[in-house]
């Protein structure tokens, strides 16, 4: 098994989603109690650690259902041309999410504006840029914006 075969590479995703929520629990750990706030700053670092572990564990146990089953793998040729587009399209919202960031911290973009504008542009980059489906994103990305201020003001008391 090299390190291109999909269960090394799953296992080592779920070891590092493992890995990034010990280190945002720990970090979570060492922030105060709160004093007023009902919930107290660790409440994010905390709900964000279990997700991601959630989620590496959701690959990891995957990966090795896969294997045990004995799932066929598709052919190297096609998967190295997969695996290819599949990096840079993941390149790209890493790109994107930088973007993101910087127009809410530098450009001060309302927090709803910028969400809805970063769904449409990588799922128009990941799945094609088709009239139906631009505007399927940017309602799934309205409604995720609206959900996650409405979130973040009611329960976390975030103003923004």
């Amino acid at each position: 098994m090299t390190l291109r075969h999909p269960l090394v590479r799953d296992l080592a995703l779920c070891i590092a989603a493992l890995v990034l929520a010990a280190v945002l629990l720990i970090g979570a750990a060492s922030l105060t109690a709160p004093r007023f706030e009902p919930i107290g700053s660790a409440a994010l670092p905390r709900a964000m650690a279990v997700i991601i572990a959630l989620l590496g564990l959701i690959v990891g146990i995957g990966a090795l259902r896969r294997h045990i089953s004995g799932a066929s793998l598709p052919a190297e040729d096609t998967a190295s041309e997969a695996a290819q587009g599949s990096s840079l399209k993941s390149l790209g919202v890493f790109v994107r999410l930088l973007i993101y960031v910087f127009a809410l911290d530098k450009l001060r973009l309302p927090f709803e504006v910028a969400i809805t504008v970063f769904v449409v542009w990588s799922g128009c980059v990941i799945g094609g840029f088709k009239p139906r489906s631009i505007l399927g994103y940017a309602i799934f990305g309205l409604l995720l914006s609206l959900l996650v201020a409405w979130v973040l003001r009611t329960w976390l008391y975030i103003e923004f």
